[in-house]
C-alpha cells in the first residue's frame, strides 16, 4: 500500500514537471489579432489630441499626438502578454511601433526599469544606453493588422533575464511579484502613462505564480493520476 502512495505521488511530480515545461512552451495566439483570449481582460485608452507633446518622458499623460489607442496586459503564468490597438484617427499614427518601459520592482517607487522596443526586437535598460537582442524573450506580430501589435515576453526575462539583479546602470531589478507597464510610446511619439493612470499605470501583472495556483495545479494531476489508476 505504501508502494502505491509512493508511486503516485513520484508519478504526481513528474506530471507536474511535465505540464510545468509544456502548458505555456509558446506564447498563445500572437497572431496580431485580439481574440478570446483577452476576452475579460481590462483595458487602459490613449486618447488622440493634435497638440500633445512628444518625448515627454517626463510628462507622460493619456493623450498622443498620434493615434489613440488601447492597451491591455495579461500573465499565463509563462508569458506576459501586451495588447495595443488604435481605437480611432489612425491617419495620425506615424507607423505600426511600440516602446514600452516596465517597472519589475514596483514596491521601490523608482519608476521604470527595462524598455522593449518591439517593431525592433531589442531591449534596453530605462535611462541607459545601447540595445540588446530581444529575440530569445520575446514574441510579437506588428504586421498581420496594422493597427493591432501583440506581443508575449517570457516571464523570466523579467525574473531571471540576463541582466536582472544588476545594478543601474547596466542591469535591472528582478521581478518577485507583479510587473507594471508603466509608459508606452505606441503609434505616435508621445509618451503615455502617468499618475492619472493610477497605482498600475498601463496595466500590471504578476510574473511569478500564486502559490494557490499551483496548489490547484497539484491536486488537479493527482485527481487525475488517481482516476487513472483506478481505471
Amino acid at each position: 500500500m505504501k508502494r502505491s502512495f509512493l508511486s503516485v505521488g513520484l508519478a504526481s511530480v513528474t506530471l507536474l514537471g511535465f505540464m510545468a515545461n509544456i502548458a505555456f512552451a509558446v506564447p498563445v495566439s500572437i497572431d496580431g489579432t485580439l481574440g478570446a483570449e483577452w476576452t475579460g481582460v481590462p483595458s487602459v485608452t490613449v486618447t488622440h489630441d493634435t497638440g500633445a507633446p512628444t518625448d515627454n518622458f517626463q510628462a507622460p499623460s493619456n493623450t498622443s499626438q498620434g493615434a489613440s489607442y488601447s492597451i491591455r496586459v495579461r500573465d499565463d503564468g509563462s508569458y506576459f502578454y501586451v495588447g495595443i490597438q488604435i481605437t480611432g484617427d489612425a491617419s495620425s499614427s506615424p507607423g505600426n511601433f511600440a516602446n514600452l518601459y516596465f517597472d519589475t520592482n514596483p514596491p521601490a517607487a523608482d519608476g521604470s526599469d527595462v524598455g522593449i522596443e518591439v517593431a525592433n526586437n531589442r531591449y534596453f535598460i530605462a535611462g541607459g544606453s545601447g540595445y540588446t537582442d530581444a529575440s530569445p524573450y520575446l514574441t510579437f506580430d506588428s504586421t498581420t493588422n496594422p493597427g493591432t501589435i501583440e506581443l508575449a515576453i517570457s516571464n523570466s526575462f523579467f525574473t531571471s533575464g540576463p541582466l536582472t539583479g544588476i545594478a543601474w546602470p547596466n542591469g535591472y531589478p528582478a521581478a518577485t511579484g507583479d510587473v507594471v507597464l508603466r509608459l508606452s510610446q505606441s503609434f505616435g511619439y508621445s509618451v503615455a502613462g502617468g499618475a492619472s493612470y493610477g497605482d498600475t499605470r498601463l496595466g500590471s501583472a504578476s510574473v511569478v505564480p500564486e502559490p494557490a495556483s499551483l496548489s490547484l495545479l497539484a491536486l488537479g494531476a493527482v485527481g487525475l493520476l488517481a482516476r487513472r489508476r483506478r481505471n
